[in-house]
């Protein structure tokens, strides 16, 4: 089968006039055709191998997925702790805020009564040392009158008394003194009211600066908790860009285990493959075009190039699709040709696709009916878009219109082939 196929790109080759041997390209294009013609079950080998590789790296970004999850859902819950703590820290400091409040209300309330209550003792005071004075005078005056015996009128001390006898000296005596005594003992209850407010004073003082401590040090506690929470809302920031990511990569090897199973099967497939004889006439065009230059049985060579197939023009640029499961066993630029792409259909049957502008698949890749193969290129002269097709048959190029389905093309003339 091998030498076959490389029989026919040799031969056509020559025949275009396009040395392959020369191009480093084809050589290991046919090096890769030679390993999966010779050696068709290593080609399946590989092909389980991929699978299976594939299949674990799948499971590994699963487990991983899971691992994310896991420490997502330990984020939410750690961010929700970090909330609840926060709004009891928060509910606290505005009670001790609350009591701040209260305690200095209290403090004004004790400083305005602590001011009151001074004023009242300096009054007094200026009250007692003025009565003092004039207490001490009178009792001066009434002790050397008791000193020396003697009665005589007393209107120096007091303008409306007139002291006859000793017994009423006396009386006034114990009056001065009881009047000193009565401010002495109102001047020490005001002094002994003071004291207690004093202490009451200093214990306010006291709450109101472990109540300050206490509502920075919960504010600090708050501002951690703020940045606790920030650092929770980066990292579940990160985790999600990981996880997006992760999950564009399960994607990824999720499309290229399908595709690598795909290509198994259809490379079990292509070892019974029944080649395009069973589907002669009911194959579709590799692309909805118009046949500008058809097939023609006595070779004539265009540009110094000698065509086996025939050349479809598009109006604008397409897509070109294999006409039949098969495998890739060329791909590359040939002069004349441009981007080439040979399809191997089993049985001794190619089909080639020509002057691709790109191609879409490559060398030991496994096509089925219908795959995007290439895109049409653009002539630079009529600007027009074009394809060039044909098809092997036993190693002999045949007309490809009696093997494409009616109604998939159209001819030159304007009629549907």
């Amino acid at each position: 089968m091998f030498k076959f196929v490389w029989s026919f790109i040799i031969l056509w080759s020559v025949l275009t006039g396009v040395i392959l041997a020369e191009d480093e390209r084809v050589e290991k294009n046919t090096e890769d055709l030679i390993i999966s013609q010779h050696a068709p079950e290593l080609v399946q080998n590989t092909l389980q191998e991929s699978i299976r590789i594939k299949r674990n790296e799948l499971k590994q970004m699963k487990i991983r997925k899971q691992e994310i999850q896991l420490h997502l859902k330990d984020s939410y819950l750690a961010e929700q702790d970090v909330f609840k703590q926060t709004k009891e820290l928060s509910e606290d400091i505005e009670t001790l805020q609350q009591q701040i409040v209260q305690t200095t209300e209290k403090q004004e309330h004790t400083n305005r009564v602590l001011v009151r209550q001074a004023k009242e003792v300096e009054h007094l005071q200026q009250q007692l040392r003025k009565h003092e004075t004039h207490a001490q005078q009178r009792i001066h005056s009434i002790y050397k009158i008791l000193k020396r015996k003697e009665t005589q009128s007393l209107s120096h001390l007091h303008p409306n008394f007139s002291f006859k006898n000793t017994r009423l000296t006396e009386l006034i005596l114990h009056h001065e003194i009881g009047m000193l005594r009565d401010f002495y003992e109102k001047h020490q209850s005001l002094q002994d009211l003071l004291g207690p407010y004093q202490q009451r004073k200093s214990t306010q003082e006291k709450l109101y600066q472990e109540t300050i401590k206490i509502k920075q040090l919960l504010e600090q506690k708050q501002q951690e908790h703020q940045r606790l929470l920030v650092n929770i809302q980066q990292d579940r920031q990160i985790y999600y860009r990981y996880l997006e990511e992760l999950q564009q990569s399960m994607e990824t090897a999720s499309n290229e285990l399908q595709y690598l199973e795909n290509q198994k099967a259809l490379a079990l497939a292509f070892k019974d493959a029944p080649g395009l004889l069973p589907l002669k006439g009911r194959l579709k065009s590799p692309v909805k075009a118009r046949i500008i230059q058809p097939f023609r049985a006595k070779k004539k060579k265009v540009d110094k190039i000698l065509y086996h197939g025939i050349t479809l023009e598009t109006p604008k640029e397409s897509v070109v699709r294999a006409i039949a499961p098969g495998k890739v066993v060329f791909a590359d630029e040939l002069p004349g040709y441009l981007q080439l792409l040979i399809v191997d259909h089993g049985k001794e049957n190619f089909s080639v696709y020509g002057k691709l502008s790109r191609s879409m698949v490559s060398v030991g890749e496994f096509v089925e009916a219908n795959t995007p193969v290439g895109m049409t290129s653009q002539e630079p002269v009529t600007a027009k878009f074009r394809a060039y097709f044909e098809i092997r048959y036993k190693g002999k190029s045949v007309d490809p219109l009696r093997w494409l389905k009616p109604g998939t093309y159209q001819l030159n003339r304007g009629k549907r082939g």
